[in-house]
């Protein structure tokens, strides 16, 4: 399977990038090829609604000139993509959100009986850390923002996992790499 991993921190060394980097290691011991996306190394800028990518050319055309259609041809030659970000205020990062933005392009159709997505069928896998440990009223917006993307993207939800406690990638420990092997089985399970 190929498996197209975003990481959605600002930071290269953070917990994402840990947790995510265990992630990948796990999908990798089990043959699996994965490609890594850092979005702090991308320039991804926000979705301007000019609407010119649903006129009547193919999908994935994004007008403004920068790596977000090139991110997509990736994820598109995907079997599975895997979502990771810091929770940054109940929801993702401003760097995964735009990227989230922009499959606006992606998609034609949305609510009616032509809704189609260039990602349809594929896995997708959500994975956020968050230092704060309640999940109720700080991180349960998560669940339902993964649900509704999948559904406009026309993607499955496979794995889906809120890593708390995130203080220092090196304060990590055996319950977080424990999170990160059952996310990865879940994913190509």
């Amino acid at each position: 399977m190929r498996i197209t991993t975003i990481q959605g921190s600002p930071r290269h060394g953070g917990n994402t990038a840990t947790v995510l980097g265990w992630v990948e290691g796990r999908l990798r011991d089990q043959g699996h090829e994965v490609d890594r996306i850092d979005l702090a190394s991308q320039e991804v800028g926000p979705c301007v609604s000019c609407y010119s990518c649903q006129g009547e050319k193919s999908l994935r055309r994004c007008v403004l000139p920068d790596d977000a259609p090139g991110l997509f041809d990736r994820m598109a030659a995907s079997d599975a993509i895997v979502l990771a970000g810091p929770l940054y205020f109940w929801g993702v990062s401003a760097q995964l959100k735009a990227l989230v933005d922009r499959s606006f392009s992606m998609v034609t159709g949305y609510g009616g009986p032509q809704h189609t997505s260039e990602l349809g069928g594929r896995r997708l896998g959500m994975l956020v850390t968050c230092e704060d440990g309640n999940v109720e009223g700080n991180a349960d917006l998560i669940a339902p923002f993964t649900h509704r993307l999948a559904d406009y993207l026309r993607c499955t939800v496979a794995a889906e996992v809120i890593v708390t406690g995130c203080k220092s990638p090196d304060l990590l420990g055996d319950d977080a790499r424990a999170l990160a092997t059952r996310f990865a089985d879940d994913l190509t399970r």
